[in-house]
């Protein structure tokens, strides 16, 4: 019985705090990333965040192109896709941007609506 609870302790222990540290950096991860959205917006309407999506975490070591492409020299460690709705007076948009945020969890740039598989898109950057 003293071995199991050796074995225990040097496995699932510190498997398990792996495991919440990764969850801790997701849910950083998927707050920077509703927060950088919605600053887009603060003086110009409302934004309603409507869907955010895991983060998929891979070495980008130049993020593509971005809003106005000054922000393709930037590294990322992962993407979050997030799906907004946008309302201004008298107008509606419904939009989905990948957020691109970075190891110390910023957000460092952002790209146009990925269709389909974006998580396949996400990790064809880590081989450019």
């Amino acid at each position: 019985m003293r071995r199991f609870s050796v074995l225990v302790g040097t496995l699932v222990v510190p498997g398990l705090l792996f495991l919440a540290g990764c969850s801790a950096s997701a849910r950083q991860d998927v707050a920077v990333a509703r927060e950088y959205v919605q600053s887009f917006y603060t003086d110009r309407g409302t934004c309603e965040i409507t869907r955010v999506e895991r983060p998929e975490y891979v070495a980008v070591t130049q993020i593509p192109w971005g809003g106005s492409g000054t922000m393709k020299d930037r590294s990322a460690a992962c993407a979050v896709r997030v799906s907004f709705t946008w309302q201004f007076e008298d107008r509606t948009t419904r939009d989905t941007w990948l957020v691109w945020v970075s190891s110390d969890h910023q957000a460092v740039g952002w790209g146009g609506t990925v269709g389909g598989d974006w998580r396949k898109y996400v990790r064809s950057m880590a081989k450019s």
